[in-house]
């Protein structure tokens, strides 16, 4: 929760009808969240197999050595083998880039995660080029054939990956819940 002011953390509890909290209280109140999002940006992958990833990015206000600036929010959801939707990853970065996205690949990768077999996302030319470097030889390649193929695979409910509103859902939320506090 860096660059979210006490006060900040004092209006939000108001508004949650939390009322006459120290400044002690919303530090720690802080550092508690700050932990949180740690332990969320930081768990192992491993456990899970995400044949499936929705990616995409939206822009957010940012608070960056004092000063505010809006950068990409790199946003990963994965539906695992039983079916079951996961955010995997909400990663803010300087902009959305072919460089941000192998970072931000590389880093689940680091966490445990395995080589996708399918990745919808809105075809970004830094995003294309990033899933090629970093997934190279397991993903689809021909488009629009290679994806009607995998509805077919028996592993997956095509139901649940037919369309982007998951991570359209995710993203409208990112922004519903930034607009209270007013920066990401």
């Amino acid at each position: 929760m860096q660059g979210v002011s006490t006060r900040k953390m004092a209006k939000l509890a108001q508004n949650l009808g939390i009322e006459n909290l120290s400044r002690s209280k919303l530090s720690e109140m802080t550092k508690g969240l700050s932990e949180q999002v740690r332990a969320f940006r930081d768990r192992p992958l491993s456990e899970s197999v995400y044949p499936v990833l929705w990616v995409d990015a939206l822009y957010e206000k940012v608070r960056v050595n004092g000063r505010i600036v809006s950068m990409a929010v790199l946003v990963v959801c994965g539906v695992d083998k039983n079916g079951r939707r996961d955010i995997i990853a909400v990663e803010p970065m300087a902009e959305e880039s072919e460089v941000s996205y192998k970072m931000l690949f590389e880093n689940l990768k680091k966490r445990g995660m395995s080589t996708p077999k399918l990745v919808i996302s809105d075809a970004h030319a830094g995003l294309t080029a990033a899933i090629r470097k970093s997934f190279p030889r397991h993903l689809l390649e021909n488009g629009l054939e290679d994806s009607l193929s995998f509805y077919s695979s028996p592993d997956l409910d095509a139901r649940r990956i037919s369309s982007l509103n998951m991570i359209e859902r995710l993203n409208k939320e990112i922004r519903r819940r930034t607009s209270v506090v007013g920066i990401f």
